[in-house]
């Protein structure tokens, strides 16, 4: 929940809803400097003891509703600074703050980790936490980036289930996504984009690893694992991502290695149609604070959905897997290098496109010469479909 000195809104930070409320007796904008004034808050509930805070200081207060419910403050009175008071409200209830570039105030979990997109679990799920994006390749909080951008943690990703490129289009504002048969693909955003799928054809939507731009890619077929966070930039990002950046950028962050913690994780799931997933990693520190090597992997294999009439066999299967390995050298505070290589493998019997016309195409002669078509020579010279018309 947001307090602002005049306003009424909605915010939202780092996929938590805040909802602002007015603050008039104040008016104007919160102050930058932090003088002391005159508080008398009685001893109440917290989220409502927050509210009288913003309107008397005419700061800006965000705070989730769910991380104060049930919360009592002791109140404040006496001539303090907004910062001394606010500290004096929260007093007990395990919780802190910190401030922002306007001069508010964001009420976080004591064990919050303002660089995270979402809070970990336990009872800091409710924490609100700022998302701190790379979109014009420096890091920034994702409120203050001027730019359209939907940003996914790797938790948003888990959540959301969104396993690849092509199921951003569910969560994604304005963005659609088109495959053929050919080893391209097309990505839409606010209808700008590239019709011509080619090997040959620069994409209007760029597709970027950790920043830098991938012409060609597997971003169809990959599977999205380890992952600091997805980026979705709409509209033209010619300036820092190049010429293929007409319509907008898609941003793949890699985790990047932990120079101070081991690490370990490991999931698997199982489904029907004998679907499997294995996803890992494994973070191992090297020397302390300085070089950490970082270790991932998923693979997935599945059954298809869809059967063949004529074989019997299920088709659009899945039998794919990918490793990435990570070397992060960081000797100073002013020097950080990252070493990353990745592998991708498919051998599967996916179905890229369906429903496509095809006529059969007969071949009766060549150059002037019959073929033999019960012989099946005829086979031989023909493309198989040939062009049709819908109607």
């Amino acid at each position: 929940m947001r307090v602002k000195g005049r306003s009424l809104r909605k915010a939202l930070l780092a996929g938590c809803a805040a909802v602002s409320l007015g603050a008039a007796a104040m008016g104007g904008q919160a102050r930058a400097d932090d003088q002391t004034r005159a508080f008398a808050i009685a001893g109440q509930d917290l989220g409502s003891a927050l509210k009288v805070f913003a309107l008397n200081s005419g700061r800006d207060v965000v705070f989730a509703p769910d991380l104060v419910r049930g919360k009592n403050s002791p109140g404040v009175n006496g001539q303090l600074s907004d910062a001394e008071a606010l500290k004096v409200l929260l007093a007990n209830s395990g919780l802190g703050f910190e401030r922002t570039a306007s001069g508010g105030f964001v009420v976080r979990g004591a064990a919050a980790d303002p660089q995270g997109g979402s809070a970990g679990g336990g009872a800091e799920t409710n924490v609100v936490q700022e998302l701190v994006v790379t979109a014009q390749k420096k890091s920034e909080s994702i409120q203050v980036v001027p730019i359209a951008i939907s940003a996914f943690t790797q938790q948003d990703l888990t959540t959301r289930q969104i396993a690849g490129g092509p199921d951003l289009m569910t969560q994604v504002p304005n963005m659609t996504f088109t495959k053929t048969n050919f080893s391209s693909y097309s990505i839409q955003i606010r209808g700008i984009g590239t019709q011509a799928i080619s090997a040959t054809v620069d994409p209007a939507v760029a597709v970027a690893f950790n920043n830098t731009p991938f012409i060609r890619n597997r971003f169809f077929e990959q599977e999205f694992y380890d992952l600091e966070r997805i980026e979705v930039l709409r509209g033209p990002q010619g300036t820092l991502y190049g010429r293929n950046a007409t319509a907008g950028v898609v941003n793949i962050l890699s985790a990047k290695p932990n120079l101070s913690e081991e690490q370990a994780k490991f999931s698997a799931d199982v489904a029907n149609y004998r679907s499997t997933r294995v996803e890992g990693m494994v973070n191992l520190p090297l020397v302390d604070d300085k070089v950490a090597l970082r270790i991932a992997g998923a693979w997935t294999k599945r059954d298809g959905y869809d059967t063949n009439t004529i074989t019997g066999n299920q088709i659009d299967g899945r039998d794919l897997w990918s490793t990435r390995t990570s070397l992060r050298f960081e000797p100073t505070d002013r020097l950080q290098a990252n070493l990353i290589w990745e592998h991708f493998q498919e051998g599967d019997d996916r179905l890229r496109s369906g429903k496509q016309l095809c006529h059969r195409h007969s071949v009766q002669q060549v150059g002037g010469t019959l073929t033999d078509l019960e012989g099946g020579n005829g086979r031989t010279f023909s493309q198989g479909c040939i062009a049709a018309s819908l109607y």
